[in-house]
């Protein structure tokens, strides 16, 4: 993970320990909407209620810590200003959200924190929405980090502020454990914009769309931003990109890993590339284990003569994939729904164990609870297959229990798991039940 200040950082913790262990040095700041204390930020009992109070403590070098409920960049008092956004620009400022009233352990899921463009609190009129609900400053760097959050309901859609609705990241922070969802614009990323260096993983991007012109709904990625471990699902372009628009690469450019991209949608006039398109200004792009599949009108495409792809499952393939060598796949992933999205693949997928040889992530599928590798090698896609226990395989229809030798859903591991049969007897064999029946 990315270097942190100190070594009780938020982000170089894992999710199950994220904010919970770490002692108050004095650089914490509290916000809760619904605290009645002081409302001077210094604990959960006197937190601040407007988040942007808080954010205008990180000139101090704080890590803001954001309970549960919607916060809203303006309050409308007396009208709305649309130009508002929650804005980062100290460059040793962290930003989380995902605690409950009150405080306590982090769980992002639980406590949904959101961060809405929605300033009257009156959609679908959406006249009063900010343009860009987050603003992530050109000098920030990997020093700071945004996590917990759900990002909602930007309207990009005036003047000079068309583009990134949810999201406007200009500089390189580590964001992760987000969820963008809902936000439009006329052009491009309706729901982020990565013109840095942002390192973006463990995220989920849904519903977010760009207009009849645009590209880019789901995100629109340059300079040496990083996607890794992401979900984008339903999201629609304009013209091109349903789900990720790349250009303006810089330097390495950039980098696509381990993320599915499917079931995105282009608008009336579509040119191409309802997964991924890239533009002629993209420059350098790699990607790798990325499932892109059942996207409109073409999944991958654009300028592709600077694309580096491999271990990846492309429907329809792809001119510039490369030989086999490249490790590429057009196969259907077989998806099916489980515990934290509809998209994972299961164990009979052609992309279980499809990825890279090996297993360079000290880190966790999308889900973060499953590791990298379950099985042999990594699997291409933002889900890991297999399973950590029984109660992964409930339902599973190739068996309910879980070998942990293998991380495999099975039938059987002792003869008990195996139902009677006609008063036959019965083993297990090779995980799967047997019976001995009197002739």
């Amino acid at each position: 993970m990315m270097g942190r200040r100190n070594s009780c950082s938020l982000f170089r913790l894992s999710a199950f320990v994220l904010f919970g262990v770490c002692p108050a040095f004095g650089n914490v700041v509290y916000v809760d909407k619904n605290a009645t204390g002081a409302n001077n930020g210094t604990s959960w009992a006197n937190a601040y209620t407007d988040l942007q109070d808080g954010l205008a403590d990180c000139a101090n070098g704080v890590q803001v810590y954001v309970a549960e409920g919607t916060y809203t960049p303006d309050d409308c008092d007396p009208t709305c200003d649309r130009s508002a956004s929650f804005v980062l620009d100290d460059v040793t400022c962290d930003l989380a959200g995902g605690f409950a009233t009150g405080g306590g352990a982090w769980d992002p899921d639980t406590y949904v924190t959101i961060l809405s463009g929605d300033n009257a609190g009156n959609d679908p009129t959406v006249t009063d929405n900010a343009y860009h609900v987050l603003y992530v400053d050109s000098n920030i760097t990997n020093s700071s980090g945004i996590t917990g959050f759900t990002i909602t309901g930007g309207v990009a859609d005036t003047g000079s502020d068309v583009h990134a609705a949810g999201a406007d990241i200009r500089g390189g922070p580590e964001i992760k454990y987000m969820k963008f969802d809902g936000n439009y614009a006329t052009y491009n990323g309706a729901g982020i914009s990565s013109s840095g260096d942002a390192y973006i993983h463990h995220c989920v991007f849904t519903d977010n769309t760009s207009g009849v012109g645009g590209v880019g709904g789901g995100a629109m990625i340059g300079g040496e931003t990083k996607v890794e471990n992401c979900l984008f699902a339903n999201n629609g372009g304009g013209v091109a990109a349903g789900g990720i628009g790349i250009a303006n690469g810089t330097g390495d450019g950039p980098t696509i890993e381990n993320c599915t991209i499917v079931d995105n949608f282009l608008g009336a006039y579509p040119v191409g590339g309802g997964g991924i398109w890239i533009t002629s200004t993209a420059g350098a792009t790699t990607i790798h284990n990325t499932i892109v599949w059942g996207n409109d009108s073409s999944d991958l495409s654009g300028t592709l003569t600077s694309l580096t792809i491999t271990h990846s499952d492309i429907d329809g393939g792809c001119s510039v994939c490369g030989d086999a060598g490249d490790y590429n796949i057009d196969a259907d992933p077989g998806f099916a729904s489980g515990d934290c999205s509809s998209y994972h693949i299961t164990d009979d997928s052609p992309c279980n164990d499809a990825g890279e040889e090996s297993c360079p992530f000290g880190d966790d599928d999308l889900c973060y609870d499953h590791p990298r590798c379950l099985g042999e090698y990594v699997d291409i896609g933002a889900h890991e297959s297999g399973c950590l226990s029984n109660d992964d395989c409930d339902g599973d229809p190739d068996g309910e229990y879980c070998n942990t030798s293998t991380d495999r859903c099975v039938e059987c591991l002792v003869a008990a798991d195996c139902p009677m049969h006609k008063g036959c007897g019965k083993f297990c064999a090779f995980n799967t039940c047997h019976y001995t029946c009197a002739q």
